[in-house]
């Protein structure tokens, strides 16, 4: 064996020392890059079930949740309501002031489907001038009083 000097060993540990630090500098963009990769495909996967003009869920994802919740509640015995709604002559609507007009209707049509459900309801943009509600956990009565509202 040959002899290791004391000058040898300090070398080494700051040789460890820098490699430390150096694999630091490294592993901490490196995490924070992954961090904003998993919140950049959260923000796309959002985008893709959002209607682009109401920002309430699109028909894709309505058919998806829906089909979800039916196979959910089979399994538990628990309830589900659907809430279908059509706004009566859009196009006419359209027409007299325009789309620009019509859109914001839908934007606030969608805004007041919004402040009636609660938490674990969803609404969904389900055509042109057609929205849908899944209302899961939902008895007759508390559907009926959400329609009328």
């Amino acid at each position: 064996m040959y002899p290791v000097s004391k000058a040898s060993n300090i070398r080494n540990g700051e040789n460890d020392i820098i490699l430390a630090g150096v694999f630091l500098l490294i592993a901490w963009p490196l995490g924070y890059y992954g961090q904003l990769e998993k919140n950049h495909v959260a923000r796309l996967e959002d985008m893709v079930n959002r209607d682009g003009l109401t920002n309430i869920f699109n028909h894709i994802y309505f058919h998806e949740k829906l089909k979800n919740l039916v196979e959910e509640s089979g399994v538990r015995g628990s309830s589900i309501a659907v809430l279908m709604i059509d706004i009566d002559n859009f196009k006419y609507y359209n027409d007299l002031f325009g789309h620009h007009k019509g859109d914001e209707v839908l934007k606030g049509i969608s805004q007041i489907l919004l402040t009636i459900l609660g938490p674990e309801d969803i609404a969904a943009r389900y055509g042109g001038e057609e929205f849908a509600l899944i209302l899961p956990e939902r008895d007759e009565e508390e559907t009926i009083a959400i329609a009328e509202k």
